[in-house]
Protein backbone atom coordinates (compact mmCIF):
# COMPACT_ATOMS: atom_id res chain seq x y z
CA UNK A 1 0.00 0.00 0.00
CA UNK A 2 2.94 2.47 0.68
CA UNK A 3 4.25 1.39 -2.68
CA UNK A 4 0.73 2.10 -4.21
CA UNK A 5 0.90 5.57 -2.37
CA UNK A 6 4.36 6.50 -3.85
CA UNK A 7 3.41 5.89 -7.22
CA UNK A 8 -0.35 6.66 -6.78
CA UNK A 9 -0.59 9.24 -10.08
CA UNK A 10 -1.09 6.09 -12.63
CA UNK A 11 -2.84 3.03 -10.75
CA UNK A 12 -0.54 0.26 -12.18
CA UNK A 13 -2.35 -2.46 -10.20
CA UNK A 14 -6.21 -1.53 -11.68
CA UNK A 15 -6.70 -3.28 -15.25
CA UNK A 16 -4.32 -2.62 -17.73
CA UNK A 17 -2.97 1.02 -15.51
CA UNK A 18 -5.44 4.17 -15.17
CA UNK A 19 -4.46 7.82 -14.30
CA UNK A 20 -5.82 7.91 -10.58
CA UNK A 21 -8.93 9.65 -10.37
CA UNK A 22 -9.11 9.85 -6.29
CA UNK A 23 -6.92 10.86 -3.52
CA UNK A 24 -5.53 8.02 -3.63
CA UNK A 25 -1.37 9.28 -2.53
CA UNK A 26 -3.31 10.53 0.25
CA UNK A 27 -3.39 7.68 2.55
CA UNK A 28 0.39 7.55 2.68
CA UNK A 29 0.75 9.26 6.35
CA UNK A 30 -2.24 6.96 8.07
CA UNK A 31 -0.22 3.88 6.23
CA UNK A 32 2.87 5.23 7.51
CA UNK A 33 1.38 5.70 11.22
CA UNK A 34 -0.05 1.66 11.04
CA UNK A 35 3.48 0.50 9.77
CA UNK A 36 4.96 2.30 12.53
CA UNK A 37 1.89 0.93 14.73
CA UNK A 38 2.71 -2.39 13.57
CA UNK A 39 6.01 -2.68 15.65
CA UNK A 40 3.77 -2.98 18.73
CA UNK A 41 0.19 -3.58 18.15
CA UNK A 42 -0.67 -7.24 16.67
CA UNK A 43 -1.88 -6.82 12.43
CA UNK A 44 -5.50 -7.48 12.98
CA UNK A 45 -6.12 -5.03 15.96
CA UNK A 46 -4.56 -1.73 13.73
CA UNK A 47 -7.41 -1.05 11.87
CA UNK A 48 -9.12 -1.26 15.43
CA UNK A 49 -6.80 0.91 17.05
CA UNK A 50 -7.18 3.54 14.29
CA UNK A 51 -11.32 3.78 14.20
CA UNK A 52 -11.30 3.71 18.02
CA UNK A 53 -8.55 6.19 17.99
CA UNK A 54 -9.76 8.85 15.33
CA UNK A 55 -13.25 8.57 18.04
CA UNK A 56 -11.62 9.81 21.03
CA UNK A 57 -9.73 12.20 19.43
CA UNK A 58 -12.36 14.33 18.10
CA UNK A 59 -13.82 13.93 21.09
CA UNK A 60 -10.49 15.47 22.95
CA UNK A 61 -10.03 17.89 20.45
CA UNK A 62 -13.82 19.07 20.12
CA UNK A 63 -12.99 19.90 24.30
CA UNK A 64 -9.85 21.78 23.91
CA UNK A 65 -11.71 23.49 20.82
CA UNK A 66 -14.58 24.62 23.18
CA UNK A 67 -12.28 25.22 26.15
CA UNK A 68 -9.66 27.20 24.34
CA UNK A 69 -11.24 29.06 21.64
CA UNK A 70 -15.30 28.91 21.13
CA UNK A 71 -16.76 29.21 25.26
CA UNK A 72 -14.15 31.84 26.35
CA UNK A 73 -15.38 34.34 23.63
CA UNK A 74 -19.19 33.52 24.18
CA UNK A 75 -19.18 33.61 27.94
CA UNK A 76 -16.00 35.13 28.98
CA UNK A 77 -17.11 35.52 32.73
CA UNK A 78 -17.56 32.16 32.89
CA UNK A 79 -15.11 30.39 33.66
CA UNK A 80 -15.84 28.23 36.22
CA UNK A 81 -18.62 26.39 34.25
CA UNK A 82 -16.39 26.78 30.79
CA UNK A 83 -14.99 23.06 31.30
CA UNK A 84 -17.95 21.39 31.80
CA UNK A 85 -19.93 22.39 29.15
CA UNK A 86 -16.65 21.53 26.95
CA UNK A 87 -16.46 18.48 28.62
CA UNK A 88 -20.29 18.10 27.31
CA UNK A 89 -19.68 19.43 24.08
CA UNK A 90 -16.94 16.53 23.42
CA UNK A 91 -19.30 13.92 24.82
CA UNK A 92 -21.93 15.10 22.52
CA UNK A 93 -19.52 14.94 19.12
CA UNK A 94 -18.45 11.28 20.06
CA UNK A 95 -22.03 10.55 21.16
CA UNK A 96 -24.47 11.51 18.81
CA UNK A 97 -26.82 9.80 16.01
CA UNK A 98 -24.88 10.79 13.37
CA UNK A 99 -21.17 9.55 14.82
CA UNK A 100 -22.52 6.43 16.08
CA UNK A 101 -23.81 5.63 12.23
CA UNK A 102 -20.49 6.97 10.91
CA UNK A 103 -18.60 4.41 12.71
CA UNK A 104 -20.79 1.56 13.04
CA UNK A 105 -19.57 1.26 9.35
CA UNK A 106 -16.12 2.62 9.39
CA UNK A 107 -14.63 4.33 6.23
CA UNK A 108 -11.06 5.41 7.29
CA UNK A 109 -11.62 8.70 5.37
CA UNK A 110 -14.23 9.76 7.42
CA UNK A 111 -13.02 8.50 10.55
CA UNK A 112 -10.06 10.82 10.21
CA UNK A 113 -11.97 13.88 9.02
CA UNK A 114 -13.83 13.06 12.36
CA UNK A 115 -11.08 12.90 14.78
CA UNK A 116 -8.82 15.99 12.92
CA UNK A 117 -11.62 18.27 11.89
CA UNK A 118 -11.81 19.81 15.45
CA UNK A 119 -7.61 20.02 15.62
CA UNK A 120 -7.67 21.25 12.41
CA UNK A 121 -9.95 24.14 13.18
CA UNK A 122 -7.94 24.73 16.59
CA UNK A 123 -4.66 25.15 15.16
CA UNK A 124 -5.65 27.31 12.11
CA UNK A 125 -7.33 29.61 14.96
CA UNK A 126 -4.45 29.46 17.50
CA UNK A 127 -1.87 30.22 14.52
CA UNK A 128 -3.58 33.17 13.19
CA UNK A 129 -4.11 34.86 16.47
CA UNK A 130 -0.61 33.95 17.92
CA UNK A 131 1.82 33.25 14.70
CA UNK A 132 4.76 31.83 16.58
CA UNK A 133 7.30 28.75 15.92
CA UNK A 134 5.06 26.85 17.84
CA UNK A 135 1.64 27.35 16.68
CA UNK A 136 3.47 26.71 13.23
CA UNK A 137 4.36 23.57 14.36
CA UNK A 138 1.41 22.75 15.18
CA UNK A 139 -0.82 23.81 12.31
CA UNK A 140 1.84 22.12 10.34
CA UNK A 141 2.27 18.58 11.56
CA UNK A 142 -1.45 18.52 12.51
CA UNK A 143 -2.27 19.32 9.09
CA UNK A 144 -0.13 16.27 7.81
CA UNK A 145 -1.87 13.97 10.00
CA UNK A 146 -5.16 14.45 8.71
CA UNK A 147 -3.96 14.29 5.25
CA UNK A 148 -5.80 10.70 4.82
CA UNK A 149 -9.13 12.40 5.15
CA UNK A 150 -8.68 13.28 1.43
CA UNK A 151 -8.57 10.12 0.32
CA UNK A 152 -11.97 11.38 -0.66
CA UNK A 153 -11.40 14.72 -2.15
CA UNK A 154 -15.14 15.85 -1.64
CA UNK A 155 -14.21 15.82 2.28
CA UNK A 156 -11.22 17.90 1.58
CA UNK A 157 -13.39 19.97 0.32
CA UNK A 158 -15.87 19.86 3.60
CA UNK A 159 -12.84 20.74 5.24
CA UNK A 160 -11.99 23.76 3.17
CA UNK A 161 -15.25 25.11 3.72
CA UNK A 162 -15.05 25.39 7.18
CA UNK A 163 -11.70 26.71 7.45
CA UNK A 164 -13.13 29.80 4.88
CA UNK A 165 -15.67 30.41 6.97
CA UNK A 166 -13.57 30.29 9.91
CA UNK A 167 -10.69 32.62 8.32
CA UNK A 168 -13.86 35.12 6.78
CA UNK A 169 -15.44 35.39 10.44
CA UNK A 170 -11.80 36.42 11.30
CA UNK A 171 -11.16 38.43 8.38
CA UNK A 172 -14.42 40.58 9.02
CA UNK A 173 -13.57 41.12 13.14
CA UNK A 174 -10.08 42.63 12.37
CA UNK A 175 -9.40 43.58 8.87
CA UNK A 176 -5.73 44.86 9.58
CA UNK A 177 -2.50 43.16 7.32
CA UNK A 178 -1.24 41.28 9.59
CA UNK A 179 -4.33 39.40 10.38
CA UNK A 180 -4.70 39.30 6.18
CA UNK A 181 -1.29 37.93 6.66
CA UNK A 182 -1.76 35.04 8.74
CA UNK A 183 -5.00 33.88 7.07
CA UNK A 184 -3.03 33.29 4.08
CA UNK A 185 0.09 31.31 5.87
CA UNK A 186 -2.67 29.31 6.92
CA UNK A 187 -4.43 28.64 3.38
CA UNK A 188 -0.68 28.31 2.03
CA UNK A 189 0.34 25.71 4.47
CA UNK A 190 -2.76 24.21 4.13
CA UNK A 191 -2.02 23.75 0.47
CA UNK A 192 1.29 22.97 0.51
CA UNK A 193 1.16 19.87 2.37
CA UNK A 194 -1.93 18.45 0.52
CA UNK A 195 0.01 19.69 -2.49
CA UNK A 196 1.28 16.11 -3.08
CA UNK A 197 -2.41 14.36 -4.03
CA UNK A 198 -4.36 17.47 -4.65
CA UNK A 199 -2.10 18.40 -8.09
CA UNK A 200 -2.75 15.16 -9.34
CA UNK A 201 -6.20 15.02 -9.02
CA UNK A 202 -7.09 18.67 -10.02
CA UNK A 203 -5.25 17.30 -13.30
CA UNK A 204 -7.30 14.30 -13.41
CA UNK A 205 -10.47 16.03 -13.10
CA UNK A 206 -9.87 18.68 -15.74
CA UNK A 207 -8.72 15.53 -18.25
CA UNK A 208 -10.66 12.95 -16.77
CA UNK A 209 -13.53 13.00 -15.51
CA UNK A 210 -15.35 11.11 -18.23
CA UNK A 211 -13.56 7.87 -16.62
CA UNK A 212 -15.49 8.54 -13.77
CA UNK A 213 -18.72 9.30 -15.28
CA UNK A 214 -18.90 6.04 -17.37
CA UNK A 215 -17.21 3.88 -14.32
CA UNK A 216 -19.21 0.26 -13.69
CA UNK A 217 -19.56 1.52 -10.12
CA UNK A 218 -20.71 4.65 -10.59
CA UNK A 219 -23.80 3.50 -13.36
CA UNK A 220 -24.54 0.74 -10.53
CA UNK A 221 -24.15 2.58 -7.23
CA UNK A 222 -25.19 6.28 -7.80
CA UNK A 223 -28.76 6.19 -8.37
CA UNK A 224 -29.31 3.80 -5.50
CA UNK A 225 -27.23 5.96 -2.99
CA UNK A 226 -29.09 9.18 -4.13
CA UNK A 227 -32.53 7.73 -3.26
CA UNK A 228 -31.34 6.33 -0.07
CA UNK A 229 -29.86 9.68 0.78
CA UNK A 230 -33.58 11.57 -0.83
CA UNK A 231 -35.29 8.85 1.39
CA UNK A 232 -33.38 10.63 4.72
CA UNK A 233 -33.52 14.02 3.20
CA UNK A 234 -36.19 16.03 5.21
CA UNK A 235 -35.46 18.74 7.71
CA UNK A 236 -36.41 16.40 10.49
CA UNK A 237 -34.62 13.82 9.68
CA UNK A 238 -31.27 16.21 9.35
CA UNK A 239 -32.35 17.91 12.60
CA UNK A 240 -32.73 14.52 14.48
CA UNK A 241 -28.93 13.46 12.37
CA UNK A 242 -30.63 10.74 10.72
CA UNK A 243 -28.86 9.11 7.48
CA UNK A 244 -29.81 5.80 5.38
CA UNK A 245 -27.84 3.74 7.37
CA UNK A 246 -30.24 3.32 9.49
CA UNK A 247 -32.22 1.40 7.41
CA UNK A 248 -29.71 -1.26 6.91
CA UNK A 249 -29.28 -4.49 8.40
CA UNK A 250 -25.92 -6.67 9.76
CA UNK A 251 -26.77 -10.49 8.59
CA UNK A 252 -26.65 -13.07 10.94
CA UNK A 253 -27.27 -16.60 8.97
CA UNK A 254 -27.41 -18.08 12.82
Amino acid sequence: NISRSLTAVWQEYQGLGLLGGMGHAADLPRQLILWMASLVIPLHLLRFAWTFGMLALGAIGVYMLAKDVVLPRLFPRQTRSIELVAALAGFGYATNLATAQMFSVPFESFTTHFGFLPWLLYTAIGFMERPKRRTFLFLFIINIFAVPQAYVPTIFLVYLAALAIVTLTFLLHQRTVNRLKNIAFVWAVTFAVNAFWLLPFLYFTATGNAVTQGAKINQMATEEVYLRNRAYGTLSDTLQLKGFWLSTFDFNPD
